[in-house]
């Protein structure tokens, strides 16, 4: 059973307020695109700032891996699922 989308919003929207100076490193490994569908393999490494400045995702040697599946809409790419987000709640 998954937790209703308007309490996992709150939850991040909580997270994020507590901390300064938020910064996304990422590295596109992969993309691949079939029709109106694609994923997109990434590396991530968020820093920010909550009492100590530090890696918040991921860290320096090991960055979290992420997929993106994503569906085409008219002219714009919609992602519609995320894989390999760690829990931090």
């Amino acid at each position: 059973m998954g937790l209703p989308n308007l309490f996992i919003k709150k939850g991040v929207e909580n997270v994020l307020k507590q901390m300064d100076g938020i910064k996304i490193e990422y590295e596109i490994k992969n993309i691949t695109v079939k029709g109106r569908a694609a994923t997109a393999d990434l590396d991530l490494r968020g820093i920010a700032s909550y009492e100590d400045t530090g890696y918040s995702l991921g860290g320096a040697a090991k960055p979290v891996h992420m997929k993106f599946l994503l569906e085409k809409e008219r002219a714009k790419w919609l992602v519609i699922k995320t894989e390999g987000l760690p829990a931090v709640f």
